[in-house]
């Protein structure tokens, strides 16, 4: 069975973004703005997924529905998440995750945009 490349997908992402909308997005940019995610100097808020939903700065709203800034808000104070603290897998980091946006899709994104190097996964750059 054939290996899959995820990294040759990842840097072919720009590109297709420039050729689809006619523009590029500077997912490097976001990524940097999420690093104290990353890092544990925050926790994750409302405002943090909205970013990432933002038509000026990515495609996604296009797929994928943005959950409402201020209910999310309100859940992530009741259920703060920190990103970089992980147990285990990560599994358990995940499943909260789904659990306060009730979507796969939304947790995927995030999950994207802030760890680099949790739930062992390694992005060469």
């Amino acid at each position: 069975m054939a290996s899959f490349d995820l990294k040759s997908y990842l840097d072919r992402f720009p590109e297709v973004c420039a050729r689809k909308f006619t523009r590029r997005f500077d997912f490097a940019k976001l990524e940097k703005e999420f690093e104290p995610l990353r890092t544990g100097g925050r926790r994750l808020t409302g405002r943090d997924v909205a970013k990432i939903f933002d038509k000026d700065r990515t495609p996604f709203a296009r797929y994928w529905q943005p959950p409402e800034t201020k209910v999310l808000e309100i859940e992530l104070a009741k259920q703060p998440i920190i990103m970089n603290t992980l147990a285990g897998d990560g599994r358990e980091l995940v499943e909260r995750l789904i659990h306060v946006f009730r979507s796969l899709g939304t947790t995927s994104l995030v999950l994207r945009m802030v760890p680099r190097f949790t739930l062992g996964i390694v992005h060469a750059d």
